[in-house]
């Protein structure tokens, strides 16, 4: 007769008599779901956990442990005294080059916005670039780019979060204020205040993120994924203490490795290791289902089937994505890294270097036979040192210490030229190749491209790793950014409040600047918007261009958007320089070149304000429409040449779809 099996609701009564904390009641629906998405998850990071060929017979975690202590120059205890704990650092060097090489081609992400019809709106476009370059700033995101690039270099692969944070302030408002006398009549009260609120990128432990399918390389088409992270039980608490199962969740749980655990109905189980005062949160998300879950400890903290919070686009989209450095197949979600494609040989290189130096120490001090009958010190070997009483004939070298040869040190050399093939040339680093004294400018020219060749692969993964980041960010400003954050009343009415940043920027003829974007439901006409430029700037002194877009336009217009990332070299860089230099020349075979934008663009180069470096010719300014208008004075949409967006006529008036008019909007 076959074993009855035990009522899972009388399981997890069981469960709550053990423990000292109250059991949550889940329903029979509750009870299914956390049952198959636990062994989802168990599944998923056993799959991962186990050895593969693609990590050399390790396991990810492992292989990711390798990875670290490679490229951070890891130097292994001695096993034996007379062993020599010798490491080049070759590797980390290698990752150190390439790093700078990228950093210096300063990748940034393009953004195109494009109608109904098709037909791009540079406006806008131009105006979510702004934002999109204004966040990066305020999320510290240039360190943040040399971190994720070294993780991508370190690990082969890296995945980074983009999130909308809110950052709140614990305020404390005194009731009754302490006079130092008594302790117990003081009293306040408590209050969260928010401080800042904007997006930012978080670059997640590779350990922390699973995938649901290890074959799958693009991670957009993953099943799903989760995320794991250990917090401190207070910490956790902050953050989910208001929560309605906060109160099942307890300090430290039961780990669980294997299906049999998985299958079991208790309560209190990790997919990972924690301490006794620490919880693990696992947060989950299925894509192709519309499904997000947050399991503390085991226990399920959303309701079953909730929607994924963000979305973004056409469809649902993860708010992580991840960039692989090197693939190692197209059925394999993983990458290769430098320090695993470098490990044998700088291994081998590390040893015959330890070899070599054990060499030299011998043939300088070589192991002697004593044949005298006395012990002798070490010592009488020492240049100068006389010794009385001994007879040298008694005392013979052993071996043939002869030191380091010829056709080591070559050896040495081809295993080094080795190293530089797989990664980094030497002429990256503003040295000579292996086994060259001196080079004519066009084998420099020659090996220079053929670095640049080689190094096309990891700038091509940098950068679409720009381009996800960037179109990640779009939305993420499409959803947050453009939400009223108050309420002003105009004119007797109320009317929503909405944010507006401004970034430095060169003006076009008129140098160093800033660049204004509002949100308004009420977007002034250009005219209006040309008035209100020159009035910051008589006030300020500073030239200002002023970009209003409607969120209601934006919210019901529907335009598609494309991100886009180059590599341009930083303005002020030399090669950036040189680079100028050399279109200037080519540029001088033709008639009609532009001369003042030309001395705009090298003062620009050369980190100076163009209207300081260069004199500029009297005349009234261009009006708007491009025709000069009576003694001087601005006309038509824009002023000066300003650019206009493309769904704007001269006039000001909309001729198609437009976030900056309320015509914009449909009928």
């Amino acid at each position: 007769m076959a074993k009855k099996e035990k009522d899972p609701i009388l399981a997890l009564e069981e469960e709550k008599k053990k423990h000292g904390v109250e059991t949550p009641f889940y329903s029979k629906e509750e009870l299914e779901y956390i049952h198959n998405l636990r062994n989802k998850l168990a599944t998923a990071r056993n799959v991962r956990e186990s050895t593969h060929d693609e990590f050399d017979g390790m396991t990810y975690a492992q292989r990711c442990e390798a990875n670290r202590k490679g490229a951070q120059t890891f130097i292994t205890p001695k096993k034996n005294k007379e062993d020599t704990t010798f490491v080049t650092g070759t590797t980390r060097q290698k990752i150190f080059v390439l790093l700078s090489a990228l950093t210096n081609l300063n990748i940034t992400s393009e953004i195109h916005a494009f109608d109904e019809k098709n037909t791009e709106d540079v406006g806008l476009g131009h105006s979510l670039d702004l934002l999109n370059e204004k966040t990066s700033i305020l999320d510290n995101d240039d360190e943040k780019k040399v971190l994720r690039q070294y993780t991508m270099l370190e690990q082969g692969e890296v995945f980074v979060e983009e999130v909308w944070d809110e950052k709140f302030e614990l305020i404390k408002d005194i009731v009754v204020p302490f006079d130092g006398k008594n302790v117990k009549l003081a009293k306040w009260e408590k209050r969260l205040k928010k401080v800042s609120s904007g997006p930012t990128r978080n670059i997640l432990l590779n350990e922390n993120v699973y995938l649901g399918d290890i074959t799958v390389y693009d991670f957009k088409k993953q099943p799903f994924i989760f995320t794991i992270e250990q917090k401190n039980y207070e910490d956790a608490k902050a953050i989910y203490g208001d929560w309605e199962r906060w109160k099942h969740v307890e300090r430290g749980a039961k780990y669980f490795s294997t299906q049999q655990d998985a299958s079991t109905y208790n309560k209190n189980w990790t997919l990972t290791e924690v301490s006794k005062d620490q919880v693990e949160i696992a947060k989950f998300q299925d894509k192709n289902n519309n499904e997000y879950a947050i399991i503390i400890n085991g226990i399920l903290m959303t309701p079953v089937g909730l929607p994924i919070p963000r979305k973004w686009g056409e469809g649902v989209e993860y708010n992580i994505t991840q960039q692989i450095g090197e693939i190692i197949s197209p059925y394999f979600a993983y990458g290769k890294s430098i320090v695993m494609k470098l490990r044998t040989k700088q291994a081998v290189y590390d040893e015959m270097l330890r070899l070599a130096i054990l060499k030299t120490q011998q043939s300088f001090m070589p192991a002697y036979a004593n044949n005298t009958g006395v012990h002798l010190s070490s010592r009488i070997m020492m240049p100068g040192k006389m010794t009385t009483g001994i007879d040298a004939t008694k005392i013979q070298v052993l071996g043939d210490p002869k030191g380091l040869q010829k056709s080591e040190v070559q050896m040495m050399g081809e295993i080094q030229k080795s190293l530089d093939d797989d990664s980094a040339s030497p002429v990256m680093q503003g040295k000579n190749p292996v086994g060259t004294t001196r080079m004519t400018a066009t084998q420099s020219q020659q090996l220079r491209q053929q670095a640049d060749l080689a190094m096309s692969g990891i700038i091509l993964a940098a950068t679409l790793l720009e381009t996800k980041l960037g179109t990640m960010r779009l939305y993420n400003n499409l959803e947050n950014w453009f939400k009223p954050v108050g309420s002003t009343v105009e004119d007797g009415q109320i009317k929503s409040k909405y944010r507006s940043m401004n970034i430095d920027k060169l003006i076009e003829g008129e140098g160093a600047g800033q660049s204004i974007l509002r949100a308004t439901e009420t977007p002034k006409d250009p005219m209006q918007i040309y008035n209100e430029e020159e009035q910051i700037k008589k006030k300020t002194g500073v030239p200002t261009r002023i970009n209003e877009v409607n969120p209601l336009a934006l919210e019901n217009v529907k335009y598609t958007y494309y991100v886009t990332a180059t590599q341009k070299p930083r303005k002020n860089s030399d090669l950036t320089k040189v680079l100028f230099t050399e279109m200037m020349q080519g540029a001088q075979q033709f008639p009609n070149i532009n001369m003042e934008y030309m001395s705009e663009r090298f003062a620009e180069v050369w980190g100076e304000d163009p209207t300081k470096m260069f004199q500029k010719g009297g005349g009234a300014p261009t009006p708007p429409g491009g025709e000069a208008a009576p003694g001087g004075a601005p006309g038509g949409a824009g002023a000066r040449g300003k650019t206009m967006p493309k769904s704007m006529t001269q006039a000001g008036k909309p001729n198609k779809p437009s976030i900056n008019t309320m015509e914009s909007l449909p009928s």
